[in-house]
């Protein structure tokens, strides 16, 4: 072959530019000397970019299924350097692009459109959709009765899977042009009919002169496809004739099944509109498409007696709409009965309106018959609603590719630094926001957290951009308990508005105390919009029409067929499509090309022995399929759903160019679905039926040839992204592996698989490979491998005790502590056994495991320290500090020994423990960690450190100096070291414990928030709740309105209340109670019993736990101060608080307020008659006050000793003896002047006004 032009572009005339791509006439010069007319494709670019070469060779490839009547077939691809040409053979004719120019008369139109759409009719017998339908890449004959297609670049087989979201630029096909399920919008398959959309923008055009649709960038053009109703051919040019006109919008149908379904169809009625202008010079009005039937059997792709159903969703969709207030609904019945076809069928309906929606189901932890579908590890949280934001953030990717800018900046916002807890779950974040790091330095019972908050930051983000946004989500039987807590936290958050979630699951397989019934519950009980819809099987009317339209035929004539059906499947919908697809396989369903009808013989089916078991029907299936799909179908299902087709050729063992063809054929029989490179069964049922062909005994065998493959072919660069693959075949083989070097191999893999399944907060997949990687290394694994056994212990000792196995993580850490050596491994282990011991509330033992960990370290110290040990440390800070100011050690260098740092954040663990068992003992502690900063240099602990030392400095008579002098060092270090965790915490400390003795509590209350926001950045739940806690407090004291106290407080609980806060839950509730009762929330005012609430049970959860000892604080303060408010008697009150409360050293506002109750209470006495008081309470001594405080307030005891003076005032219109008018409290702070203008009943509005007596001094 010789081209005798130089480069391969030259030497072609008369071109045309057709999209992305250029033709081009020419001559191919024979050896012989002949030369032969030759079309020429080339990218109209100056370089061939490697989509385009793809597309080149595509073409190329589909040459043997392309005949020369009615295709310009490709002869040879050039390739020279970085271009490109396709040589297509050239029948002659011109584009029909450029007959395009205006409207062509009726006749000449049925001749050019009888002659493409018999062209397409030959391309959809060959199993090809063209997928990029248009004027340009169609030639006609000069007589007009012949044409030739071209531009075959994305033509592809036939296949029932949905068409993917794809950026714009690369979804398949000319957006002029193309069909509503082609955009990726509507969860639909592209098969012919689209082809037939396309035909219909053609024909349009050659009609009209203009395009059905005018858009001006390509989502305009999409949302055209998908919403608009372009104006009949006949309105735009009176002379189309109304038949052709109908005939025309009849392929213009947004919904597949409601145009013509096969081109065959299409040419009989364009055949018959030109015999009828030849002969009569006008179309007699007929009914189109009553020949419109193929031989090939193919189930509606619609939904049958689900009308109810789908109104009831739309309905809930249009109220979100409308509202913006977010609903779930709740979608039941048993398999097969059509939920995940209702589901896909309504994410059409949405795009149709112009929404957004995105799917997603849950995976089986282990297929209920075969064991297979799901290896049990690989099972990881938020799957379902990962699957969906992973569509929402490809859907992103495509309508924002031209700008990513805005889209790439709302997601950032929404993740804010919690972006790399989400890189294991959705890898689209790279593509978006560049290389995202796994978080695997955040300790596991944080980054749970994180994921949670950073995913329902991100959903309620996408919500607000979608306006409304609706998330399906599919197989929720399965959903794990992080989704539950996940969907109940987004559908009651306030700040997460314009969602609508649908779930699907089998109700057979829910139980009432199954977690998706009871998060429903919560739902109902938090006052959000739930519905439920429960599905049935198709009743024997439904099944008769979905057989009348399968079969082309009328209900009566379906009705005997139609009830053989419903006796052998129950009505069950997917059992009953598979029953009649069965039924065409097997031969007893006929069609009759020259009646062009399908027949069939009652008699014959009755008397073949079809199962009644769908499982059996499927293994049935498979086995009349070629044996190269039968292996892959077999390899599939060892895979598991979602499986890539990169993966699935790594572990094929056949020839491998068999295994395209055989996945195409599992593709066309509707088994398998592939959608963007990823293979999923259509059913769980196939996939059951497809591993059952694999003989039991041989079953590990195939496993592990499979694993050996993977792992062998897979690139060293992509073994952790794949790890679970691997494993999850090789685990499944372990009984066959003999090897110990093997075995320790596959050890080494599971500790992978298992630190990524940690990572995304999987804690129990985590768990299940640790164990395997353990029994792999046998009893000797300690001597072989040590670092390794060491790893794979203390991991599995931590996924223990984070999925509620204590005893188990406490007997094997105390194993490990026994044997391991290095100081920095054993204070690993007992940070985990401390947390372990405190969330058992078992501080004694704490403390003796922290001290064992010290007196390994070298620091003997015993668990109630006497005053010489505490001397000692103090003394050695001293001599350390020297003639430096405390403020000074803010530039220490960074703590950089290892031991050091090991010690130090033992030391933070063991505080916890210390606080509440020894006095002396928490000082020790405090004071070491400092002391190991000013040696050693600070770390991210030292900042902690030094915000206590400066609690324990505010507590002391002369500490006020060094007590401001080491919090604000404490602040300065956090915000140098810049740990956003730790930085949360000295907030928090500082915040809620320290600023209000030197700073008014609007400071403090500034501080706080910013710690708030921090925690809530980085998914630091424990604090943020903490945090609330005392925001709450600060809020009380301010005087903020109780309205607005009591929202704040209700909105925490999304993130406070549930088993893993209860301490936190118990904290809060005092104050809530108190708020409540205030408003006249509770039944009886100033007592906190009420419904969800009782002031007996609370107590006697207080009593013997020196845990709940502030709580306990917490507790007595609120309910004296309701009981005062009440008009109570306080003696008995005074008393049993004088028996209970403690708040040791520690400041919060809390106890500040308790040091000054006194003084209302005294006030309160001032109303009483003298012959009625009590002796004058005496008051109790108050710290030291720093100077700034003096400064800023005056000498507050002496103000409060004195005492203000109180007149009794009946208040006008009020019948409340007890009601008091505050004469001199203006002396304490200007606002109570203002505030007592009015009734001194003000709990209805604000804690300010309510606790007007009690001097709010401090703000």
């Amino acid at each position: 072959m010789f081209f005798p032009q130089a480069g391969v572009r030259s030497g072609f005339d008369s071109t045309w530019e057709a999209g992305d791509r250029r033709f081009g006439r020419g001559w191919l010069m024979q050896d012989d000397g002949r030369k032969v007319p030759v079309l020429g494709v080339w990218p109209a670019g100056k370089h061939c970019t490697p989509a385009a070469l793809d597309g080149l060779a595509h073409e190329y490839a589909l040459r043997d299924d392309l005949d020369a009547t009615w295709a310009a077939r490709p002869l040879s691809l050039l390739c020279e350097r970085d271009t490109a040409v396709l040589l297509l053979d050239d029948p002659g004719g011109e584009p029909l692009a450029q007959l395009v120019g205006g409207p062509i008369d009726p006749a000449t139109f049925l001749d050019i459109a009888v002659a493409v759409t018999m062209a397409v009719s030959h391309l959809h017998q060959r199993g090809l959709v063209h997928k990029d339908l248009k004027p340009a890449h169609v030639l006609v004959s000069p007589d007009r009765r012949q044409v030739w297609l071209l531009g075959f670049g994305m033509a592809s087989r036939v296949q029932r899977s949905a068409q993917p979201r794809a950026d714009i630029s690369e979804i398949a096909g000319t957006l002029a042009y193309m069909s509503p399920e082609q955009t990726g919008r509507m969860n639909r398959a592209i098969d012919a009919r689209s082809d037939l959309y396309a035909l219909g923008v053609t024909f349009y055009q050659l009609l009209t002169g203009v395009l059905p649709f005018v858009a001006s960038d390509p989502l305009d053009w999409i949302h055209a496809h998908l919403a608009r109703t372009p104006c009949p051919p006949a309105e735009r040019n009176p002379a189309v004739p109304a038949m052709l006109s109908a005939l025309v919008m009849k392929l213009l149908v947004k919904a597949p099944e409601e145009r013509y379904q096969t081109a065959a169809g299409l040419v009989r009625d364009l055949q018959h509109c030109r015999r009828a202008l030849l002969a009569h010079g006008q179309i007699a009005a007929f009914a189109l498409g009553q020949r419109d039937l193929s031989g090939a059997w193919v189930i509606p792709d619609r939904l049958y007696g689900r009308e109810f159903a789908m109104a009831t969703l739309l309905a809930a969709y249009e109220r979100v709409a409308c509202t913006g207030r977010s609903e779930i609904v709740m979608v039941s019945g048993h398999s097969g009965v059509g939920k995940t076809s209702l589901l896909r069928m309504f994410g059409g309906a949405v795009a149709g309106r112009g929404g957004v929606h995105a799917a997603g189901n849950s995976d089986a932890p282990v297929d209920v018959a075969t064991d297979a579908a799901v290896d049990a590890g690989i099972r990881l949280p938020y799957a379902a609603l990962t699957r969906a934001v992973s569509g929402l953030l490809r859907l992103g990717l495509a309508d924002h590719a031209a700008d990513m800018a805005p889209w790439r900046t709302v997601i950032a916002e929404a993740l804010g630094p919690n972006a790399g807890a989400l890189a294991p779950l959705l890898p689209e974040l790279r593509t978006l926001l560049g290389p995202v790091p796994w978080m695997r330095d955040t300790p596991s019972r944080e980054t749970g957290g994180q994921v949670q908050l950073a995913l329902r930051n991100l959903v309620a983000a996408l919500a607000r951009t979608a306006r409304p946004l609706t998330l399906c989500l599919d197989d929720i039987q399965w959903l794990d308990d992080e989704s539950v807590t996940l969907l109940h936290q987004m559908l009651t958050d306030p700040g997460t508005a314009d969602l609508l979630v649908v779930c699907a699951y089998r109700s057979h397989e829910v139980g009432d105390d199954q977690g998706v019934m009871q998060c429903a519950d919560a739902l109902r009980a938090d006052g959000a919009a739930v519905t439920q819809v429960e599905l049935g099987c198709l009743d024997e009317s439904d099944l008769r029409q979905l057989v009348a339209d399968a079969l082309h035929c009328d209900t009566e004539t379906a009705t005997p067929l139609a009830r053989l059906v419903m006796e052998k499947t129950a009505g069950n919908a997917f059992f009953a499509t598979r029953f009649i697809s069965e039924l065409s396989e097997e031969g007893l369903l006929h069609f009759d090309h020259g009646a062009a009808r399908w027949t069939w013989d009652l008699g014959q089916i009755a008397a073949k022995a079809l199962t009644d078991n769908v499982v059996s029907l499927m293994v049935r299936r498979i086995d009349r399929l070629p044996a190269s799909t039968r292996s892959t179908l077999a390899l599939l299902a060892c895979l598991g759903n979602d499986t890539t087709v990169d993966t699935l050729a790594r572990g094929w063992t056949g020839d491998a160019d068999e295994l395209e063809p055989a996945v195409r054929e599992a593709e066309r029989t509707g088994l398998v679905s592939c959608r963007e490179n990823v293979l999923r069964f259509s059913h769980d049922r196939i996939l059951e039926a497809a591993y059952s062909r694999i003989a039991e005994p041989t079953r590990q065998a195939f496993h592990l040839r499979v694993g050996r493959l993977l792992l062998e072919r897979t690139p060293s660069d992509e073994l952790d992204a794949n790890v679970f693959t691997i494993v999850g075949q090789l685990n499944r083989a372990t009984d066959n592996i003999v090897g110990q070097d093997e075995r320790d191999r596959l050890a080494e893999l599971n500790l992978a698989a298992a630190l990524r399944a940690k990572s995304a907060c999987a804690n129990t997949a985590a768990l299940h490979y640790l164990s395997i990687g353990l029994a792999l290394l046998g009893d000797h694994g300690f001597s072989r491998h040590e670092a390794l056994a060491f790893e794979l212990t203390l991991h599995m000792a931590e996924c223990e005790f984070l999925t509620g196995k204590s005893a188990r993580a406490e007997h094997r850490l105390a194993a490990l502590a026994a044997r391991t050596s290095s100081i920095t491994a054993l204070a690993l282990l007992t940070q985990l056994q401390l947390g372990l011991l405190m969330t058992g509330g078992r501080r004694a033992e704490a403390v003796t495991v922290g001290l064992a960990y010290l007196q390994r370290a070298g620091v003997e110290w015993a668990s109630h320290p006497n005053a010489t040990a505490l001397e000692h440390e103090e003394a050695l800070f001293a001599r350390q500090l020297g003639d430096r100011e405390i403020a000074e050690l803010a530039s220490l260098p960074p703590m950089t020994d290892a031991g050091a740092l090991a010690t130090m954040r033992v030391l933070v663990a063991l505080v916890q423990p210390a606080w509440y068992t020894d006095d002396h003992l928490r000082r020790l502690v405090i004071l070491r960690m400092v002391n190991l900063s000013v040696s050693h240099g600070n770390s991210d602990e030292s900042a902690l450190a030094y915000a206590w030392v400066a609690m324990l400095q505010v507590a002391a008579p002369t500490g006020e100096s060094a007590g401001v002098a080491f919090e604000r060092l404490s602040v300065e270090v956090a915000e140098r070291r810049g740990m956003d965790r730790i930085r949360a915490r000295v907030y928090q400390v500082v915040g809620g414990n320290l600023l209000h003795w030197s700073k008014p509590l609007r400071v403090a209350r500034g501080l706080l928030r910013q710690a708030l926001e921090l925690t809530q950045q980085i998914g630091d739940l424990t604090y943020a709740a903490y945090i609330r806690s005392s925001l709450m407090t600060h809020a009380l004291a301010i005087g903020d309105p109780l309205g607005t106290v009591q929202r704040d407080a209700d909105s925490g609980s999304v993130f406070v209340w549930g088993p893993r806060f209860t301490l936190l839950a118990d904290r809060l509730a005092p104050q809530r109670q108190l708020v409540r009762t205030l408003r006249g929330l509770t039944p009886v005012f100033g007592r906190f019993d009420a419904k969800d609430f009782s002031e007996a049970s609370f107590e006697d959860r207080l009593r013997g736990d020196v845990g709940m000892l502030l709580v306990s604080c917490w507790y007595w303060i609120r309910k004296l101060q309701a009981r005062y408010l009440a008009g109570a008697p306080l003696r008995r009150w005074m008393r049993q608080r004088r028996r209970t409360h403690f708040c040791g050293p520690r400041q919060p506002i809390s106890s500040r307020r308790n040091t000054i109750f006194t003084p209302p209470w005294h006030a309160r006495r001032a109303a009483i008659p003298p012959s009625k008081a009590n002796s004058q309470p005496t008051f109790p001594p108050w710290p030291g006050t720093t100077g700034s405080w003096r400064n800023g307030h005056g000498d507050v005891r002496r103000r409060l000793r004195t005492g203000p003076r109180w007149s009794r005032r009946r208040l006008p219109g009020s019948k409340d003896a007890t009601s008091t008018r505050c004469a001199g409290m203006s002396r304490l702070s200007p606002w109570h002047a203002r505030a007592t203008s009015s009734t001194c009943r003000p709990w209805q509005t604000s804690w300010r006004r309510a606790f007007i007596w009690i001097g709010n001094w401090i703000t």
